[in-house]
């Protein structure tokens, strides 16, 4: 399945870049060179079993800290290890996570509600940390000790619904209806996006047969549910930037911007798509 999965998103890639590149598109063209590498990485991380994977999104957990702290110029060690070790007792005590979810709910919409001064503060900081980054991380490596073959899906989808939604949406989007968190943003992309979604659940029907024995109902509602939590991700860190005054949470990642700007679809999707597989 990880297999399937890395040359699927190798041939995607590759598509996506030729297109990027006879538009002669630099900074599409850069992101497509480091998805391929992101790529590289995650499936040797899939493949590596638990203890590959848990380090994996303690690292991303860690360099998302950094960025979350670096505009308000807070140390970022001790946050760091205040989100490892609330991220253990996490994941050691399962139903504080349950608990944890309207808290991550509520701290979310306080990012697109909230004055400025409120998601500068420093309250709001450990609220960010500790009742969003540290949950979604959790529940992503939650959902790999369920099955890999879940995370596969989830990126798989995601990355096909960020990929067609930004590459067509850059050529043919024109109505605009973020203009202030995401002016980036179009109708057209979200349309397009939601295409790329919907092929990558024909993928997991067939080529990856995750989905194989899951009904069209439920296939549905997975739909539906990483479409609006998988954008809603994306507009919340977009949100959280503007009221910081940043463009990009860092530089490590060319074309992308920092660690939350590449994965903040995929982290936020992540504590609610726990709680629907434990349902099923």
């Amino acid at each position: 399945m990880i297999i399937r999965f890395y040359l699927l998103c190798l041939l995607i890639n590759c598509v996506f870049g030729v297109f990027a590149w006879r538009k002669k598109k630099k900074e599409a063209v850069d992101r497509i060179i480091t998805l391929t590498i992101v790529l590289h990485i995650l499936c040797l991380v899939l493949w590596g079993g638990p203890y590959a994977f848990t380090l994996f999104t303690a690292v991303l957990l860690g360099l998302g800290v950094c960025e979350i702290t670096r505009p308000v110029k807070e140390k970022s060690m001790p946050w760091i290890m205040i989100a490892l070790v609330w991220g253990t007792v996490l994941f050691l005590h399962e139903p504080l996570l349950h608990y944890s979810i309207p808290l991550f709910l509520l701290t979310s919409v306080i990012a697109f509600a909230g004055k400025k001064e409120q998601v500068r503060s420093r309250y709001y900081l450990c609220g960010l940390i500790l009742l969003v980054l540290v949950p979604c991380a959790v529940s992503l490596t939650a959902i790999y000790s369920m099955n890999c073959g879940w995370v596969i899906a989830l990126v798989l989808l995601l990355q096909l619904n960020d990929g067609f939604g930004y590459h067509f949406g850059k050529s043919f989007g024109k109505t605009k209806i973020f203009k202030t968190i995401s002016p980036n943003k179009s109708l057209e992309g979200y349309l397009f996006g939601l295409i790329g979604l919907v092929a990558g659940m024909v993928l997991l029907y067939s080529f990856i047969p995750v989905l194989q024995g899951c009904s069209p109902a439920k296939a549905s509602l997975l739909a539906a549910y990483l479409f609006i939590f998988g954008n809603a991700g994306d507009l919340l860190f977009s949100a959280v930037k503007r009221k910081l005054e940043i463009k990009d949470f860092g530089h490590i990642l060319p074309g992308h911007g920092g660690i939350l700007d590449r994965f903040d679809n995929i982290l936020f999707a992540a504590p609610v798509l726990y709680f629907m597989l434990q349902g099923w």
